[in-house]
């Protein structure tokens, strides 16, 4: 009983002092992303706010306006937040704002592990504020967060979904509205968040117990809330605004090496919960390296390598984003022949790792391939564009299965803290 109490104790402990570092990180003026800061992407965001303010109708095409992603945000500003006067007061709501989301992380994980305590729950909920990315978009006005809390949102609200009801009530023409509407704010908040609407689209669709009325329902407010974005791809001539379409070069490059620097990313979230399924390392390593896996293993690896040699100039990619690795990498090894080949290393372990974590779960690869295939045609990648999403859809859409204890998640608390740590050092110097 005492033991029980002691790792409550040490957990509430834990989860405490991370809601207290986040009020001090904004207090202090944390910048452990690298693109906060006043004069960083806060000052780009604050003048698209003040554009957007004059008449966001007109400005919506204009050269002016420098954001990558839709408007919306700046619009749900405009009509919905009354602290958007100083530059302090739109850091402070967006803050705030960014607080909602460890909320609604912790009553979805809730209701989806009914066993886990409620004490480790709040521990999970919280793992969020350790992200360098979030933390940065928090206090500097960025725009991604709102793109993790709609995910939250239609998350939670999928959960609560009573689709064996035969009746099309208010309440489920409501909850069908409302996950329609939250999971396509994901998209107008954050393009590659495209993989969310489409989910939850693909788990109505093809279930076989759901009745046809409420696919059919659930395809027209699909539709209803994809007109706004049709309308922009056509005023903008892409999916980006035009400044962005070139700033981005949309279209005009292919980023061969972008698919490796993305496992490198998305695998560092993967590799503590390797060691936390129910099936011990050694098992599932032995079951990996059976002939089957190492042969796609080898030989998906090996055609990657032969393009990245044949069609790619790695001396012309420069240094800007890629992720962790890619700033180790650059820290330990000054030498470009090394740091090539450790990069390549870099991405084959990357490679095991995601295969060795999704095992044979489908639903999962599918995502993780997504995300993959997206960064082809992003320039220039970041692990922003991945943190605090990958963990997030660890504990929510992704399908495989792993022990949640007291000994786990403090040892993933650990394993967050030290990089968190790791990216103020780094930015700091």
């Amino acid at each position: 009983m005492k033991t029980a109490v002691k790792k409550n104790l040490l957990v509430l402990s834990l989860s405490c002092l991370i809601f207290l570092s986040f009020f001090i990180g904004f207090i202090l003026d944390e910048n452990s992303a690298g693109a906060g800061g006043v004069n960083g992407d806060f000052k780009l965001i604050w003048n698209n706010l003040q554009l957007l303010k004059n008449n966001f109708i007109v400005n919506l095409n204009s050269p002016e306006y420098t954001d990558s992603r839709t408007p919306a945000a700046y619009i749900l500003h405009i009509f919905f937040n009354p602290f958007i006067e100083t530059q302090y007061q739109f850091r402070l709501s967006v803050f705030l704002i960014s607080l909602i989301c460890p909320i609604f992380f912790f009553f979805l994980l809730k209701k989806k592990f009914a066993h886990i305590d409620k004490y480790l729950i709040l521990l999970i909920s919280s793992l969020v504020l350790l992200s360098p990315y979030f933390r940065t978009s928090a206090y500097w006005g960025l725009g991604e967060n709102y793109g993790i809390l709609c995910l939250l949102i239609s998350y939670f609200v999928y959960q609560n979904l009573n689709f064996s009801d035969k009746q099309l009530n208010r309440k489920k023409i409501f909850n069908l509205f409302f996950l329609t509407f939250s999971s396509s704010l994901c998209v107008y908040f954050d393009h590659k968040l495209l993989i969310i609407p489409l989910i939850f689209f693909i788990f109505v669709i093809f279930n076989k117990k759901i009745y046809l009325k409420d696919k059919i329902l659930m395809t027209f407010f699909y539709f209803l809330f994809s007109i706004p974005f049709i309308y922009l791809i056509i005023l903008w001539g892409g999916i980006l605004p035009p400044d962005a379409q070139i700033g981005r070069k949309l279209g005009f490059k292919f980023n061969i090496f972008n698919i490796g620097y993305a496992t490198t990313i998305i695998s560092f979230y993967l590799l503590p919960f390797i060691f936390f399924q129910k099936k011990k390392i050694i098992i599932l390593l032995t079951d990996f390296f059976k002939k089957e896996n190492l042969f796609f293993l080898f030989i998906s690896f090996f055609i990657y390598l032969l393009i990245i040699l044949l069609f790619s100039n790695f001396s012309e990619l420069g240094h800007v984003g890629k992720g962790v690795a890619h700033k180790v990498i650059l820290l330990v090894f000054v030498n470009e022949n090394m740091h090539f080949i450790a990069t390549l290393f870099s991405f084959f372990f990357s490679w095991v790792i995601i295969h060795i974590y999704c095992h044979n779960n489908i639903t999962d690869k599918i995502i993780i391939y997504y995300f993959l295939v997206i960064s082809f045609f992003i320039f220039p990648i970041f692990q922003e564009y991945f943190d605090p999403l990958i963990l997030i859809l660890i504990f929510t859409l992704f399908q495989s299965r792993f022990v949640i204890n007291s000994k786990n998640i403090i040892i993933l608390t650990s394993y967050l803290i030290f990089f968190l740590i790791g990216s103020n050092f780094y930015y700091l110097k």
